[in-house]
């Protein structure tokens, strides 16, 4: 996938449109879509969750889905969120 998808710009932010894929160290496989933490990433918001062994994309996926390595998960957020989220996650 194109780690940039889209950029779209507003007064006070960037924001951009990019997917991010779990390693099987990232601390969020094995948890459900709900232990994002939110507050922690600016306008973050989760457009689609991609399996490896499915390309058919799971738009807005359940907040219970249970998050697996190789996911890969399409993010809408400010880019400042996007670079902490792939340091803490990918």
């Amino acid at each position: 996938m194109n780690n940039e998808i889209l950029k779209m710009h507003d007064k006070n932010c960037v924001v951009r449109i990019e997917d991010i894929t779990l390693s099987k160290n990232s601390s969020l496989v094995g948890k459900p879509v709900r232990a994002i933490n939110f507050p922690d990433f600016t306008q973050l918001l989760i457009l689609a969750l991609i399996r490896p062994n499915n390309p058919v994309a799971i738009y807005n996926p359940k907040r219970s889905m249970i998050l697996e390595a190789g996911d890969t998960i399409v993010l809408q957020a400010d880019v400042e969120s996007l670079q902490r989220f792939r340091k803490y996650h990918a």
